[in-house]
């Protein structure tokens, strides 16, 4: 069976390259496509993205967020800072879900619509109500568009529902 070996980090040990090399593998050093700063962004994401669980303490997940905002600021130029942006953005709507005592919060939710899928980028529960978000973290000069709207009311949220519905939620 045909297999491709791939190892990626954030750096390796000469040692380490030298024997993924001999053995055929693919390596991707993720410090040298990414850069120092853009990884160290991931790595606050996912660090943030633990602290979703709802026995974690709010004020370190706020002072996270603000870590999380700085080095955003700093990596305007870095092309990854886009895909991370719209992540961040968010992860900051499913943080107000919960902090406004919402259970069942959830990121990245992809849901079954007609032939299709949507996907919903932050929802909770709370009291029986539904809260979806639709996050876009387009830059300052792209605004909305009339059919994202009407898609996010028409399509996204009765998927939702639908499958929520399903679920027996």
């Amino acid at each position: 069976m045909p297999v491709l070996g791939i190892v990626a980090a954030k750096d390796f040990e000469r040692a380490a390259w030298d024997i993924a090399k001999r053995n055929g593998l693919m390596t991707v050093n993720l410090r040298q496509m990414f850069g120092e700063q853009a990884l160290e962004l991931m790595a606050q994401i996912e660090h943030l993205l633990s602290g979703m669980d709802p026995s974690s303490d709010f004020d370190e997940q706020r002072r996270r967020f603000e870590e999380l905002t700085s080095a955003m600021k700093d990596l305007k130029s870095n092309p990854i800072v886009a895909t991370v942006r719209a992540i961040g953005f968010e992860i900051v709507a499913a943080l107000f879900l919960r902090s406004a005592g919402h259970e069942g919060v959830e990121l990245g939710r992809t849901v079954p619509w007609q032939k299709s899928y949507r996907d919903v980028d932050a929802y909770g529960l709370c009291g029986g109500n539904l809260r979806a978000m639709e996050c876009k973290a387009y830059h300052r000069k792209k605004s909305i568009t009339p059919g994202e709207v009407e898609k996010f009311f028409t399509e996204t949220v009765p998927a939702l529902k639908r499958y929520l519905l399903e679920k027996g939620v």
